[in-house]
């Protein structure tokens, strides 16, 4: 997780954990599931990127502060 938070109010307790890979059209997506609620986010895999960031606006609970 990183220690930026952006200006966000919620986030997902658990890291993303990939899942799987899926064609959509011509573009390869990697599947990431949060566990602590099961949110499922497809990011690209033709840019090189690391598990989706745990702070986003549908997290499961409130950011701690």
């Amino acid at each position: 997780m990183s220690d930026n938070k952006p200006d966000v109010k919620r986030w997902h307790p658990q890291a993303a954990e990939y899942e799987s890979s899926t064609l959509r059209g011509s573009t390869m997506y990697a599947i990431y599931a949060f566990p602590c609620c099961g949110r499922k986010v497809g990011v690209e895999e033709d840019v090189p990127h690391d598990a989706p960031s745990q702070y986003e606006h549908e997290g499961c609970e409130d950011v701690p502060t």
